[in-house]
């Protein structure tokens, strides 16, 4: 079987690719590697921040008067 030779052209557009997905790769790893050594919060950090400040806050819907104002804007 003859095997079909690239064209230096292709070689090189290959290598191209290649080296595309390897910096990819490297940039997606070191911003997760910056972004947990800057202290930034994870979804589970901060549902359990959440948790804490919920406790220490009433529950449910309270109107305030920044929000009767907006609703009385609507019946005008």
């Amino acid at each position: 079987m003859n095997k079909k030779q690239s064209s230096p052209f292709e070689t090189e557009r290959r290598n191209f690719l290649k080296g595309i997905a390897v910096v990819g790769g490297v940039a997606a790893l070191s911003s997760l590697s910056v972004g947990e050594s800057a202290g930034l919060t994870t979804k589970s950090d901060t549902v359990e921040k959440s948790d804490d400040a919920s406790t220490q806050q009433s529950k449910g819907y309270h109107e305030t008067p920044h929000i009767e104002a907006y609703y009385n804007s609507l019946c005008d």
